[in-house]
């Protein structure tokens, strides 16, 4: 939520910049004027007309195509036996987090192996391809 509400105030922002900017006319004063006292370009990328500026807003947020869904992964049907991994993207807390994970799962689990991995928030392709052949099943989350 906080993060919505950072990204809100800053389009706002950028908003109220732009309308800010477009409210201000460019006079035709000698440093912005050529040789037959028209308005010029002094930045190569305005469009002026008559006397002032005209300043073209463009959404910052761009369009980004969600990524195409993907079903779930078929579930281990029984712990017992197998090798459990425990990501941990390394924020504040989420280690402690799965150290109690991982000392539940040595209680009621006792055959089951249980492998510690680290790294980034996205683990990528190559770190996912590595888990895949190492564990039976993962459990991956974001401690903040």
């Amino acid at each position: 939520m906080l993060i919505i509400m950072k990204r809100y105030l800053f389009v706002t922002s950028c908003l109220l910049f732009v309308l800010l900017i477009s409210s201000i006319s460019l006079a035709a004063t000698p440093e912005h004027t050529g040789q037959t006292g028209q308005p010029i370009d002094i930045h190569g990328q305005g469009r002026y007309h008559g006397e002032g500026v005209v300043l073209e807003a463009l959404n910052p947020r761009g369009v980004i195509d969600p990524p195409p869904n993907m079903p779930l992964s078929p579930r281990v049907s029984d712990l017992d036996g197998k090798t459990i991994g425990l990501y941990d993207n390394g924020k504040e807390g989420f280690t402690a987090f799965l150290d109690v994970i991982e000392e539940l799962i040595n209680k009621y689990y006792p055959t089951t192996t249980v492998k510690r991995y680290v790294g980034a928030f996205d683990i990528g392709d190559q770190m996912a391809a590595q888990i895949a052949k190492e564990v039976d099943t993962v459990i991956y989350g974001v401690g903040d």
